[in-house]
């Protein structure tokens, strides 16, 4: 039974959807949630259903409530303590404001961010995978971010790593690429286009003749 309400059988969609305790919060944060049916279903139904029809811009803000009353219940079970709705949900702004901030200083920090405004979608039913890095060459050290996007420009996944060792700007652009496609591999995507801003590197994947050094 649910540790929480006491009165149904806890599963996914119960703890994040349909229990009481999880309603009290979804109440609270958007008037087209509360649209939304409240019978029992799988949640992978309930979570198509509200991706399409809520607004892009409140995606982030549906799976990050997801998450926190997911931590509350852990949090009941494992410590004996309750968030309430409103906490959960300054939880979430906190947490959107956190990613509005990183995304703010990204842009600040990338001069390559401009070519983002210039995307261009790909064929229906394809994919396109977008990679690029950034070189700290004071603590030599790369971050390397991968962001995927479908045919309607809907994100489908991303990827953010930080390396270390190294600060060689052509070898953090490989190892960039490098991590798209096995990320792509990895959540198995078909019609994939993949686009990065290094010459070096794409003319190299692209060529036939083999390089045997360190980026190649």
């Amino acid at each position: 039974m649910c540790p929480i309400c006491l009165t149904h059988p806890e599963t996914t969609s119960h703890v994040l959807w349909t229990c009481k305790a999880a309603q009290d919060v979804w109440s609270n944060s958007s008037r087209r949630s509360q649209k939304s049916r409240t019978e029992e279903a799988p949640f992978y139904e309930l979570l198509t259903e509200l991706l399409s029809t809520l607004p892009i811009e409140e995606h982030t803000k549906l799976a990050l409530i997801a998450k926190e009353l997911w931590y509350r219940r852990n949090k009941f079970i494992f410590e004996s303590r309750f968030t309430s709705p409103q906490q959960v949900l300054k939880l979430v702004s906190t947490s959107i404001s956190n990613l509005d901030e990183l995304e703010r200083h990204q842009l600040k920090i990338t001069p390559k961010s401009q070519s983002l405004a210039k995307w261009c979608k790909p064929p229906t039913n394809s994919y396109k995978i977008n990679w690029d890095a950034a070189i700290d060459k004071v603590n030599c050290k790369v971050g390397i971010d991968v962001s995927i996007r479908d045919w309607n420009g809907l994100v489908t996944a991303t990827l953010r790593s930080p390396c270390y060792y190294f600060r060689d700007p052509l070898m953090g652009e490989a190892l960039s690429a490098l991590r798209a496609v096995q990320f792509d591999i990895k959540i198995e995507l078909n019609n994939v286009i993949f686009k990065g801003d290094s010459k070096q590197v794409i003319n190299g994947i692209n060529v036939s003749i083999e390089n045997w050094s360190i980026a190649g």
